[in-house]
């Protein structure tokens, strides 16, 4: 039999590395293709600008030409049903060590931020119904909450 050298043996019998952190998008399943895409877009940025960690290292291609950083860590899209949208949006928020970003029908179809912050001053929190969801935080406490969805196709 041919040997292997050590560096092969090692990559066939090493472990996995465990994933400690994960994010997840959780989209109404009833959005129209554009509607679905613009949520995942407002939350991807949202959770980017407050979760930096999520980041990986800039990446330098073979003729020194850096790119881009991406997300590091596993950030399926799911589907979800209104309503299980927001009895999700409930149980995630009352999990301290979870990130939850929420996007709303009302912020989805506002113009502008100025839009926005007005009409969120005029609502109550009863009265919003979510079209996307993102949770970052520990991915065992992620997928407890998420495990039943299936991913967006």
């Amino acid at each position: 039999m041919p040997s292997m050298n050590a560096e092969a043996q090692t990559s066939l019998i090493a472990p996995p590395r465990p994933i400690s952190a994960k994010c997840v998008i959780i989209v109404d399943q009833s959005l129209p293709t554009g509607l679905m895409a613009n949520a995942v877009a407002v939350l991807g940025v949202s959770i980017g600008g407050h979760e930096s960690a999520i980041l990986g290292p800039t990446p330098v291609d073979a003729s020194g030409q850096q790119h881009s950083s991406l997300v590091s860590i596993p950030m399926p899209i799911l589907a979800a049903s209104s309503t299980e949208l927001s009895r999700l949006h409930l149980r995630a928020s009352n999990v301290q060590e979870l990130s939850l970003f929420a996007f709303s029908r009302l912020a989805q179809y506002c113009r502008t931020y100025d839009d926005y912050l007005d009409r969120m001053a005029a609502t109550t929190a009863d009265a919003l119904e979510y079209v996307a969801l993102a949770l970052y935080g520990p991915a065992h406490l992620i997928n407890q909450l998420t495990g039943n969805l299936k991913l967006v196709r």
